[in-house]
């Protein structure tokens, strides 16, 4: 770090800093559109390919309808996470604190870490991200 006469500079942006934010953000987009792809997959099988299995919810009730949009979201956002646009990871990380919540409610401890991991990951982007506006790097810079 070099001394400065301003003492509010913003801290310095180096190449390390770039490259983790270049490699997670693609990551946490990565996951959003496995989770996306996942849930859309869920919805293909449960009303095409055991439509005549039995089942608790039944392939007319508006559970299915809603599954099918969260995962449309999170796969869009995954991709919009991607191309480094941050209002998509704000949106990703919304959904992963709702993702978060059912897993509690459900006492899905395993799931609901894996959901956690994640959101601690958009946390570290969301930060390194401040830091790169900060000194004046834009988002999509190379290290």
């Amino acid at each position: 770090m070099s001394y400065t006469d301003e003492p509010d500079a913003p801290p310095p942006v180096n190449r390390k800093i770039i490259r983790k934010f270049r490699e997670q953000i693609h990551a946490l987009g990565a996951v959003w559109i496995i989770l996306g792809g996942l849930a859309e997959g869920l919805v293909v099988v449960a009303q095409f390919v055991m439509k005549d299995a039995p089942r608790d919810i039944p392939l007319d009730s508006p559970f299915w309808l809603f599954v099918a949009a969260v995962g449309l979201g999170w796969f869009m956002l995954g991709v919009c996470t991607c191309l480094k646009q941050m209002w998509a990871v704000y949106g990703g990380l919304i959904l992963s604190y709702m993702s978060f919540a059912g897993q509690l409610m459900n006492l899905n401890i395993c799931a609901g870490i894996i959901v956690l991991l994640v959101i601690l990951q958009a946390h570290r982007v969301i930060g390194w991200a401040r830091q790169m506006r900060e000194a004046g790097v834009p988002l999509d810079a190379r290290p």
